[in-house]
């Protein structure tokens, strides 16, 4: 137009500035719970020139993460975290009772008690190895019985004789560990057990070595010898096996959690509990009142 001004001049020319390299992210920034996120943003405009045009802007996003886990990781790394800190929780909950006392002296008799007061009992895994462990008892407290009379200079008589001498051979035959006291086998321990041979040395009992649970178990042999029999939880207390090593268990007691170590009272266990005593509660000492005129286990050195 004549009445207007000068026309502007032309825009100039656009230049493309080279994009950053590497990958571009196409991942929504808030679908990552960590990590720091930095946004960079880079514009490619192209102005077409004339009247009336519009504009088309095209946005590159690039998108550098530092200090980024992936999810899995993190995720994970938040588990560990919790259950340290429950842990943590637990252990000043925790309190460390170290049963200590000589062999045979009622040590493991209260751990059981425990597990039969405060974790259910035992199961049935527990209860057929208990019931090869009482075969075991009265096995060697008919041995005890017959070596006792021995020393003693007390005879048996030929029915007597007759019974012990099938004992060993039975012993000997099928061995120890793949015996059930059934049948003939249970009627020979019990006629060695009632004969006069027997009880005279039990009257004598603290004059040789013998099973506290010996005339316990002895008595039962009827029931003991039943095919199918399960041990009662007085079986089970009365059953006795040298511990060897550490054992522990832990159960509720009020608002605490008790961890209870039951150890070896031989001599060649005490080296192996020396570092029970780290971080220890209580120590519960445990001493056999009826123990008093027994003799010492053979394996004992004094």
């Amino acid at each position: 137009s004549s009445s207007g001004g000068p026309l502007p001049s032309a825009p100039p020319p656009y230049t493309q500035q080279p994009l950053p390299q590497g990958p571009i992210l196409s991942t929504p920034p808030n679908s990552f719970p960590t990590g720091t996120i930095s946004l960079s943003v880079m514009s490619r405009v192209d102005i077409l020139g004339g009247c009336c045009m519009r504009n088309r802007v095209t946005t590159d996003v690039m998108v550098q993460l530092d200090n980024f886990q992936p999810y899995g990781n993190a995720h994970r790394n938040s588990e560990i975290d919790a259950q340290i800190e429950r842990d943590k929780i637990i252990t000043k909950k925790t309190l460390k009772i170290l049963l200590l006392g000589s062999s045979e002296s009622g040590k493991s008799t209260i751990f059981k008690q425990m597990r039969i007061l405060h974790m259910n009992g035992f199961n049935e895994i527990d209860l057929v190895n208990y019931r090869f462990l009482i075969y075991s008892n009265v096995i060697d407290s008919t041995n005890q019985l017959i070596e006792g009379a021995d020393r003693l200079d007390i005879i048996p008589d030929s029915d007597t004789k007759k019974k012990i001498d099938f004992f060993k051979y039975a012993l000997v035959v099928k061995g120890l560990n793949e015996l059930d006291i059934t049948g003939d086998f249970a009627n020979a321990i019990k006629g060695i057990y009632t004969s006069a041979m027997g009880q005279e040395t039990l009257q004598r009992k603290e004059e040789i070595t013998l099973l506290d649970s010996a005339k316990y178990f002895l008595d039962a042999i009827d029931r003991i010898s039943t095919p199918g029999y399960k041990p009662t939880d007085d079986d089970i207390l009365r059953s006795r096996v040298a511990t060897t090593g550490i054992i522990e268990i832990e159960f509720p007691y009020k608002k605490a959690v008790l961890r209870m170590v039951d150890v070896g009272g031989q001599r060649a266990e005490q080296r192996k509990w020396i570092h029970c005593f780290d971080n220890v509660a209580g120590v519960l000492f445990v001493a056999e009142l009826s123990g008093y005129n027994q003799k010492i286990d053979p394996q004992e050195s004094n």
